[in-house]
């Protein structure tokens, strides 16, 4: 998965962006995964009169790993 950051002049953008963003379902088999809408959360981040929205796109692997098959090692027990 890649993260994108792209800023745009707000004049061209018509969304209030009065969230955070925005999640894509991947039963919709969206190319990005979602959007967070990062001048909404920092606004310092960007120059006034422009909005940041950094989006993830690729392939993020969901297959589970396998467990690990390590051994317990036990404390040596002590007596006093």
């Amino acid at each position: 998965m890649t993260a994108v950051y792209t800023a745009y002049l707000r004049t061209e953008v018509q969304h209030p962006l009065d969230g955070f963003g925005a999640l894509h379902p991947k039963v919709e088999q969206p190319y990005a995964a979602g959007s967070i809408w990062t001048s909404s959360i920092f606004p310092d981040r960007v120059p006034a009169g422009q909005v940041l929205f950094t989006t993830f796109v690729g392939v993020a692997s969901t297959r589970p790993r396998p467990a690990s098959r390590k051994k317990c090692r036990k404390p040596p027990c002590t007596r006093s």
